[in-house]
């Protein structure tokens, strides 16, 4: 009997797919909250990139329990990483420190009621060796123009939904002007109109130009496809209400790199 085998199925993956984490905040065994996040590299380090609010449990101004039912805050996270046979590699990172209690992570020089934005730090090795998951800051960022109305992708799970561990490029579009922005409090971050869901919090957002492309140097070039890095997604406008504005905030990449270079421990307890 004449048997074919079918080749294995090839998947070609956009390379900004690969840059996403998927984050499963735990109390010991609890599992308390899904989150999203991604991975920067510095050095011999691995930063992992999301909102302050997912390492905490906490809302960033108030103060309060994002989550009262459990009645819990999260001292893990398990960090799902994409692997090359596609399957799901996952790394454990402790949030404090055994001995002192302290946060492990790193908070922006403006603390975190200002910039909802935190990384936590693992050595290289830490990570699987097969792992295909990509540094942010290892692919292009070009400097493309945005405009009120720029479609944008937000790379993160709602619900913590995927596919082979690939993120769910959730549309956005740019809802304020890009340079409406104010260096004090609530008003440096962007806004964006999506219809975004739990579990997209600390979910990198980009643009994506194919054909023509406008750059800030007043460039123009027809032809390819370009991706800028335009910054961090931490939640909706209005809280849990599903069906409110469906405004989201973006946090701009400058703050990102802030937090990389000049981050500082964080204070809450």
């Amino acid at each position: 009997m004449h048997v074919t085998v079918k080749a294995p199925k090839r998947i070609e993956i956009d390379p900004y797919s690969s840059v996403a984490v998927r984050l499963t905040m735990m109390r010991d065994d609890l599992v308390l909250a899904h989150g999203s996040g991604f991975l920067w590299a510095e050095g011999h380090q691995l930063g992992v990139v999301t909102a302050w609010h997912c390492l905490t449990g906490t809302h960033p101004e108030t103060r309060r329990s994002l989550n009262p039912e459990k009645g819990a805050r999260p001292n893990k996270i398990a960090v799902s990483l994409l692997m090359r046979d596609l399957g799901e590699g996952t790394i454990t990172i402790w949030l404090h420190g055994p001995e002192s209690g302290d946060p492990m992570w790193r908070v922006h020089p403006l603390g975190s009621a200002e910039i909802d934005l935190a990384v936590i730090w693992v050595p290289n090795e830490a990570m699987p060796a097969d792992t295909m998951t990509t540094p942010a800051n290892a692919l292009t960022d070009s400097p493309l123009i945005l405009h009120v109305g720029t479609d944008l992708f937000i790379l993160g799970y709602p619900r913590n939904l995927h596919r082979f561990g690939l993120p769910i490029w959730k549309r956005a579009s740019l809802a304020t002007d890009i340079d409406a922005t104010l260096e004090e409090p609530g008003k440096r971050h962007l806004l964006v109109d999506t219809a975004s869901r739990d579990g997209m919090s600390g979910a990198l957002v980009i643009a994506r130009n194919r054909g023509i492309a406008h750059f800030e140097n007043k460039n123009m070039i027809a032809g390819g496809e370009y991706t800028r890095l335009v910054g961090v997604y931490t939640g909706r406008v209005g809280g849990a209400d599903d069906m409110a504005a469906q405004i989201g905030i973006v946090w701009p990449m400058r703050y990102v790199r802030e937090l990389i270079s000049d981050g500082v421990p964080d204070d809450f307890v």
